[in-house]
């Protein structure tokens, strides 16, 4: 009997076809290509069509704009914006604070803030106006400006309108706006007449022309021109006139003028 043995089985030579790089270059040339096109976008389509100038200053919005430099048509995304707010503070001291923003499509926002001066200091034979953080606002001669503050008892140096106050006494400078930012808190500022600051363990005020306020020193500051404001207001006639001294910072002593 003949004998058949299995067949064996005949496998043919795998076949590997060559690799394809097709399906993973392309969609990384696409994440390439976004931040590409995302510039171009801003390059060709995003210029400045409109600017506006929101807030009162006191001048005129054409001269803002100006000062700030920038221009209709160029790019909104690439003017300095800190450039543009140091123009502006150079040019009108007034000012004190800018904001300004970005708003899609084509306009872009200028937000200006103006400065209030409550006081005048003097510097050989200038006066200068200051704000209630020490910025010199306005310089005039000869006369200090009506309406504001006289500070005495402290010089500057090298003042300059649009800079802020570098008193030549470091140490009276922390005292003066102690009381400044007292007044101006309790909203007596425009009745303060002059602040003394001579001594400083005797600083002296004017208040509504009427009354010489002896503060002492800045201790206990905040009390002080309460007790103060409690005897000119509550206590005293409006044709009294004298001396209110609250140095103490525990009493209000009333010494009417003779």
């Amino acid at each position: 009997m003949a004998y058949k043995g299995k067949k064996r089985k005949k496998y043919g030579r795998r076949s590997v076809g060559k690799r394809s790089y097709g399906g993973f270059v392309l969609p990384v040339l696409a994440i390439l290509m976004i931040p590409v096109a995302v510039i171009v976008a801003v390059t060709v389509f995003f210029k400045v069509g409109y600017i506006t100038v929101k807030g009162e200053s006191g001048y005129p919005d054409e001269d803002i704009i100006k000062a700030s430099g920038i221009e209709i048509g160029e790019n909104m995304f690439r003017f300095n914006k800190f450039k543009a707010k140091d123009g502006i503070f150079e040019k009108m001291p007034y000012i004190d604070e800018i904001i300004i923003r970005r708003r899609l499509p084509d306009r872009i926002e200028i937000n200006v803030t103006r400065c209030e001066p409550v006081a005048s200091v003097k510097q050989g034979n200038e006066w200068y106006l200051m704000d209630i953080k020490g910025k010199l606002v306005e310089k005039t001669e000869f006369s200090p400006p009506e309406g504001y503050a006289v500070i005495t008892g402290t010089g500057m140096e090298d003042p300059s309108v649009g800079t802020y106050a570098v008193f030549s006494d470091e140490e009276k400078e922390k005292p003066l706006f102690l009381v400044l930012n007292t007044c101006e808190k309790n909203d007596i500022m425009p009745y303060i007449g002059s602040i003394a600051m001579e001594k400083l363990y005797s600083i002296k005020l004017t208040y509504k022309g009427r009354f010489t306020v002896n503060l002492g020193s800045v201790e206990q500051i905040e009390k002080k021109i309460r007790y103060m404001l409690i005897i000119a207001e509550e206590k005293l006639l409006e044709s009294d006139r004298g001396v209110i001294d609250v140095s103490d910072g525990t009493t209000a002593r009333f010494i009417p003028e003779l």
